[in-house]
């Protein structure tokens, strides 16, 4: 599935998450019962925390972080983990740390409020 340059979330400084690009189903995954999969856009935010770098962006490199997780029933970011990050090492804690405290509306279906699974792409860009 191909993401239009809408579906993208961006941030009005130097990181900017954006929505995740699906990986390709594994056998095992496909067979496996779970939360169904949502582009980050179809969510609405009810608390975004920039993530923010301590030190000045602006001697830093450019990168990424590719985070995937679980919002579950009450809105909150569970089971995060890194899919992928350029370059490696650099910018994994602060991605990390900003998305445990981001916060969504519960997702509702029937009724009831849902478990699914989501991903980001955090850029860092210098200043």
């Amino acid at each position: 599935m191909a993401l239009a340059a809408s579906d993208r979330v961006e941030s009005p400084t130097g990181a900017a998450p954006q929505a995740p690009l699906p990986a390709p189903p594994t056998e095992a995954a496909a067979a496996a019962p779970g939360p169904r999969e949502m582009l980050l856009t179809e969510l609405t935010f009810k608390r975004y925390v920039e993530p923010r770098d301590k030190r000045s962006l602006r001697l830093q490199p450019e990168g990424w972080v590719q985070l995937s997780f679980t919002v579950d029933r009450k809105g909150r970011p569970r089971n995060i983990s890194i899919v992928g990050a350029d370059p490696p090492g650099r910018y994994e804690d602060i991605a990390l740390a900003a998305v445990r405290r981001w916060r969504f509306e519960p997702v509702v279906e029937n009724g009831e409020p849902v478990e699914l699974r989501t991903g980001v792409r955090v850029r860092f860009q210098p200043e």
